[in-house]
């Protein structure tokens, strides 16, 4: 047996925390225990340990910190990687009605276009798309359909129920699951849409708030006198007591996480049937400084006390078995205009398109798509690094802007890199 590339350790409260990034498994050792591990190792005596320690060397090894002499966990790692990345049972499908907003909120990275919309010969040509795809892969079991932008719902009855219609009769001679998704301001919900998301089988609304209503309302304005807390919030209520699964993600500076508290208050009201549909999602608004990840988790606390459940970057899920959705072969986003593309955190510019859709309905990918599927395990520090499974190297969007050079998600910092470690424990410990 061998010690695991992908071991950290680190000092816990007069113990050592050890977190193996293959298996996602952490264990607590004693400092004596782990001095007999590492003398084994230095003395490539784990037999030796086995003979005066068997029960160390049995949990050491069914967490993946010793592994077999012979096993290349590189390797490993890739086909790991490549059995998400290339599954091919599942379609996911993201479509921009528009990139038009209703808000326009100060750090969002989007270019809205005034009057962009899709119209009818596109979405034609995107049934097009969808029923060659089908088509062309009758293994597939499921199709999530998922409606971005700009603001989805501006076009909620032109272009999401006609093609919502239409998927889901396609699933169903198919008998394919299908689920569907928004990313939405949240302002434009409305009841009689209720009955509509349940057909198309909705599976999760994400809804923003920046801020408690002073703060949000600076940044998302109806009109210079009304700004749009209340009726969000009204809504994010009005989805989770109907069973619709909501992330509400905060997006918060450093200075505005007491925020938080505040909305957790105005949501109080929500009784327990309903507030297991609500997930709070927090994230710093990437302009903003760092906050201070000791008063964080004093947040965490907090909304975990109110009966809140939460999502954040501390609990960051391995990226070899949770990657990107642009990652992923199985995968298309769709702009208004029918250009194809991959990752919705970039401008929808023409000229970064990764594919068209032909008249006969097959997605024509260019060079930079190809680039793309195959960007995994080219970057030399990643090869090396003790969390590579946890983070490998980012996405391949960051690959793809990164090509041809060497570069570390963390800056090669190997502090940084066991704060991640230690902040992912310390979020499930909690």
């Amino acid at each position: 047996m061998k010690n695991s590339q992908f071991n950290t350790f680190l000092p816990y409260k007069g113990n050592v925390l050890g977190y193996n990034a293959f298996t996602d498994q952490y264990l607590l050792m004693q400092p004596f225990l782990y001095e007999l591990f590492q003398a084994a190792l230095r003395e490539k005596d784990v037999a030796g340990l086995n003979e005066i320690h068997p029960g160390l060397v049995e949990g050491l090894s069914a967490r993946g910190f010793l592994v077999p002499e012979e096993k290349n966990e590189l390797e490993a790692a890739r086909e790991a990687s490549q059995a998400v990345d290339e599954n091919d049972r599942s379609f996911h499908l993201i479509v921009n009605p528009t990139m038009n907003c209703n808000f326009s909120c100060w750090y969002c990275y989007e270019s809205h276009i005034k009057g962009s919309k899709m119209g009818p010969e596109t979405l034609e040509k995107l049934k097009s798309f969808i029923r060659t795809t089908l088509d062309d892969n009758p293994q597939l079991e499921s199709f999530i359909l998922s409606w971005f932008g700009g603001e989805p719902l501006l076009y909620f009855r032109q272009v999401i129920q006609p093609l919502s219609e239409f998927v889901a009769e396609e699933c169903r001679q198919r008998n394919i699951r299908l689920e569907s998704a928004y990313t939405t301001n949240g302002f434009l919900v409305k009841e009689d849409m209720l009955s509509l998301f349940r057909a198309y089988r909705t599976k999760h609304f994400q809804i923003t708030l920046d801020g408690h209503r002073e703060q949000h309302n600076q940044v998302r304005q109806v009109s210079a006198k009304r700004g749009s807390y209340d009726e969000i919030l009204a809504n994010i209520k009005l989805l989770v007591r109907n069973q619709f699964p909501v992330t509400l993600r905060f997006n918060y500076t450093p200075d505005k996480l007491g925020d938080m508290d505040a909305i957790a208050d105005d949501l109080a009201d929500l009784a327990p049937e309903a507030r297991q549909y609500l997930k709070i999602s927090l994230h710093k608004v990437w302009q903003s400084g760092d906050s201070d990840p000791a008063e964080l988790h004093r947040l965490f606390d907090r909304l975990r006390a109110k009966r809140f459940s939460l999502s954040t970057s501390f609990n960051r899920s391995p990226a070899l078995t949770n990657s990107c959705y642009a990652d992923r072969r199985m995968h298309a986003t769709v702009n208004y205009n029918g250009d194809l593309f991959k990752c919705t955190a970039r401008d929808f510019r023409r000229d970064k398109r990764e594919g068209d859709i032909e008249e006969g309905g097959q997605g024509k990918w260019n060079i930079t798509h190809e680039k793309r599927m195959n960007a995994k395990f080219k970057n030399k520090p990643c090869l090396s690094c003790r969390i590579l499974p946890l983070c490998n190297g980012g996405c391949s969007q960051l690959m793809l802007e990164n090509e041809g050079k060497d570069y570390c998600v963390y800056d090669g910092d190997e502090h940084k890199k066991d704060e991640v470690v230690l902040n992912r424990f310390l979020y499930q410990a909690q």
